[in-house]
């Protein structure tokens, strides 16, 4: 299954709606920050979650115990929600909270569009998209569901 992917209107300055760039995100002070543009709460720290295959990603974010649990891997479009594409390495929105980003590509949980051996990624250098095996190892970004 193709999954439709509109970089314009995932934009961070296309986020009319959203609150402005500077209170954008917020730490809520448990290893976690709340983007209030989509309501998706990401890990802050990334510092000690390596390149692994699609798989075992998945297997590390349901088992992190960071501020109560719940972790996932993102879809393809909850990762396009964080990707300032007026920004490069990395392609994130300026005075973002982030620590320990790596600048590689992060799996996602969609499956990719050359059948189910392939998953979609994010590259966080330039901001790009685009899939790859599941076995091979590539980063985790936990992400769960917010407040909408």
């Amino acid at each position: 299954m193709t999954i439709p992917i509109d970089r314009d209107e995932l934009r961070v300055g296309a986020m009319r709606d959203g609150p402005s760039e500077a209170g954008r995100f917020v730490d809520n002070g448990d290893g976690t920050v709340t983007d209030m543009t989509t309501g998706l709460v990401w890990m802050k720290d990334l510092t000690g979650l390596n390149r692994e295959t699609w798989k075992e990603a998945q297997e590390t974010c349901a088992v992190l115990g960071v501020a109560g649990g719940g972790w996932r891997l993102p879809t393809v479009k909850e990762l396009l929600s964080l990707i300032d594409y007026d920004n490069l390495n990395p392609a994130l929105p300026k005075g973002h909270p982030f620590s320990g980003v790596q600048l590689g590509s992060y799996w996602s949980s969609t499956t990719g569009a050359n059948g189910p051996l392939y998953a979609w990624y994010v590259d966080l250098y330039y901001g790009y998209v685009g899939n790859d095996y599941k076995s091979y190892t590539l980063y985790v970004w936990p992400v769960r569901g917010g407040v909408k």
